[in-house]
């Protein structure tokens, strides 16, 4: 089923799956050819159609991105059965401005002088596609406990958007009814 609703709503939606996800999986492809993920702590930003992470401007994650700037970044949280992946296309930004209103103190771990580490810049994100699962539940179990213990029943909803330049979003929800063994035609 496909629905048109306001690209806001979705951001908003997105933003209350993501804000307490404190780590994300950013995917490039290589200069091979290959997929290439690592864990990326988010800059302090509020979700806004946008993803920005702190990176080297010499690393091989900005060599990639100049090579071809469609990325991935997915985030999850298993303890509450929501998972997110984002599509967009990334670019890198060296204002420093920017750098300053979105830098986060936890980040020196990576970049030991701060703001003053050479070669730092920002990599924004911006989405154009995004899925996401989000578990409702019948029993307290969650999703994975209830595929390992296979007791209950619980409904897993899925719903993939997309915008275009113009706003309008399309939006595809299924809802997938999973039952405990013995109950073979739930749908």
């Amino acid at each position: 089923m496909t629905k048109l609703f306001e690209r806001q709503d979705t951001i908003d939606t997105l933003r209350g799956l993501i804000e307490g996800m404190s780590v994300a999986m950013l995917t490039t492809l290589s200069p091979e050819g290959k997929l290439h993920s690592r864990p990326m702590i988010p800059a302090r930003h509020e979700f806004d159609g946008d993803v920005w992470f702190f990176v080297s401007g010499v690393s091989p994650i900005c060599s990639e991105i100049r090579q071809h700037s469609a990325v991935n970044v997915s985030y999850a949280t298993p303890a509450k059965d929501q998972f997110v992946t984002l599509s967009g296309t990334a670019d890198i930004v060296t204002d420093r401005q920017k750098l300053e209103l979105l830098w986060r103190e936890e980040l020196r771990n990576w970049f030991a002088e701060g703001l003053a580490t050479p070669d730092l810049v920002l990599l924004r994100v911006a989405v154009d596609e995004a899925e996401f699962w989000d578990k409702q539940a019948s029993t307290g179990g969650g999703f994975f406990s209830s595929m390992i213990s296979w007791k209950g029943t619980f409904e897993l909803v899925h719903e993939k958007v997309g915008w275009s330049a113009a706003d309008e979003l399309a939006t595809e929800t299924r809802t997938v009814a999973l039952a405990a063994a013995g109950a073979e035609d739930a749908v």
